[in-house]
């Protein structure tokens, strides 16, 4: 079984006029949260770093 470990997802923040609202573009995925950080400080626009823990588990098949 696979090692449970979180990545961290980085956003970038632009703006949608249509809805009045925001959308959030992918930038990167990242094993380290302060590595998340560290590429977030060298973008020029607001961003948010999401946590996301994928749990594989191991199911027989019969």
């Amino acid at each position: 079984m696979a090692p449970e470990r979180p990545n961290y997802v980085l956003e970038q923040q632009y703006p949608h006029p249509e809805v009045r609202g925001t959308l959030w573009s992918p930038y990167g995925t990242y094993r380290s949260y302060e590595r998340a950080v560290e590429k977030a400080a060298l973008i020029d626009r607001p961003c948010r770093i999401m946590q996301c823990l994928v749990v594989w588990r191991s199911v027989s098949i019969r």
